[in-house]
């Protein structure tokens, strides 16, 4: 029996690699997209951050979807909360929620909740901060004003400025 220790050449895992694998790749993240059934919708699941004057903020503990003549009122749990399928297929959908002592209400579109992992919302009394203040036109009224950013899996994010969205909470 040979003790010594043997010398196999290194393989370069780009060569070692077959062809295919860029294919089988794409291939696989779209399968991973189809549901396993035709019938089985899942729900998504939104991470919901709360941003007050640059400060992070405790996520509400419910949020209200209102769509197609419905309104549901979904409970936060640990920052995140179910979106229903229905929710998916409609066009444009109204949220609400009370985030310290303002009532937040908007307007969404569906491709907000489609493939994004996290929201963000920022409100502010004077200045939102630099991390969102690109965001904020000139000469808005910023007490009033919401920015909400929509955060995806896999890709760039996207932003919305809604001047009227923010009032007292009642």
């Amino acid at each position: 029996m040979n003790t010594e220790p043997q010398n196999y050449p290194m393989l370069d895992p780009m060569k070692a690699m077959p062809k295919s694998f860029p294919h089988l790749l794409v291939l696989g993240v779209v399968l991973s997209l189809i549901p396993l059934s035709a019938g089985e919708e899942k729900p998504a699941v939104i991470r919901l951050k709360i941003f007050h004057d640059a400060q992070e903020r405790s996520a509400p503990d419910l949020i209200t979807l209102k769509f197609d003549k419905q309104t549901l009122n979904i409970p936060v749990k640990n920052g995140t909360f179910d979106v229903p399928a229905q929710v998916l297929t409609a066009s444009d959908i109204g949220i609400s929620a009370d985030i310290d002592q303002s009532h937040i209400t908007t307007v969404i579109p569906q491709q907000s909740f489609v493939g994004i992992f996290s929201w963000e919302i920022s409100i502010a009394d004077k200045r939102y901060g630099k991390d969102v203040d690109y965001a904020v036109p000139k000469g808005a009224n910023i007490p009033e004003s919401c920015i909400i950013v929509f955060i995806p899996l896999n890709s760039d994010g996207w932003w919305m400025f809604d001047p009227h969205c923010r009032s007292k909470r009642k």
